[in-house]
């Protein structure tokens, strides 16, 4: 085992999240191990209910507990949002590019994301949750220089982490090269791109299969990846205005133009 992957495996494996629609959406993911519930006092008739339905269909049986509200407090801080809920955790399992190849090969009509290195947790919790609500299923990241899966990013994705299965490169320059060969087309945000992210669809038939890569924070796509990808597109901003926008807002702008694309 390389010192990378085992790094991704250990580091931290277990870890608290909190709020009503990222436990609902991790008690409901079957690859998802759960290793205890805890529940505030005031609100146990209100999620119990919620706890029963999903415990029969999925047939989890997890240890509960009743807390006070100051057991949250301390646990997660007093001005975070816990909702009265909070579910211990593993972190999802890791897989590969062979694995993502295998399990999509015979589908058609697919959307990918590539968020290359980006290493804000509040970014990559926001790109997951509104690559979840436009019905990306994938998400490819780069084994380093990436925001990794933990208590903010399951947060701000608001459920999204777990509709959505999560995939590791080693290399993001030779994993294009293989993508592209399994009939992958790769398309790269970059704001001097000539083609307007409005235009793509036209590009493309009904069951193409899409990645979509978008940049860091600070740093964007270097030329060894745009020179990787099949094309490049742009979102039109007003640059008197404003220089650019945040990644995550930019993944929200072609996630949406793309499940257009998919649903026509």
């Amino acid at each position: 085992m390389s010192k990378t992957k085992q790094k991704i495996d250990t580091k931290d494996r277990d870890y608290w999240l909190y709020g009503i629609h990222a436990t609902k959406a991790a008690l409901n993911n079957k690859t998802r191990k759960i290793i205890e519930i805890a529940i505030e006092y005031s609100k146990k008739e209100k999620y119990m209910k919620m706890l029963d339905t999903i415990s029969k269909s999925t047939k989890k049986k997890i240890k509960i507990s009743y807390e006070n509200e100051k057991y949250f407090i301390q646990k997660f801080g007093k001005n975070i949002s816990h909702q009265g809920i909070a579910i211990k955790t593993s972190l999802l399992p890791v897989k590969s590019i062979k694995d993502f190849l295998i399990n999509t090969k015979n589908i058609k009509s697919a959307l990918a994301i590539i968020p290359f290195k980006v290493n804000d947790p509040h970014n990559l919790g926001a790109i997951l949750r509104s690559a979840a609500a436009f019905d990306i299923k994938y998400c490819l990241l780069s084994k380093k220089n990436s925001a990794r899966e933990n208590q903010t990013v399951a947060k701000v994705s608001s459920g999204g982490i777990d509709n959505i299965s999560f995939y590791y490169l080693d290399n993001l320059s030779s994993s294009l090269k293989v993508l592209k060969e399994n009939n992958w087309f790769v398309i790269a945000l970059d704001s001097t791109a000539e083609i307007k992210i409005k235009d793509i669809k036209s590009y493309f038939e009904k069951d193409d299969k899409i990645i979509i890569i978008v940049g860091s924070e600070n740093k964007g796509l270097n030329n060894i990846i745009l020179n990787n990808c099949d094309y490049k597109v742009n979102i039109p901003i007003n640059k008197e205005n404003m220089e650019s926008i945040n990644v995550s807002c930019a993944s929200a702008i072609a996630f949406y133009e793309l499940s257009k694309f998919n649903k026509k």
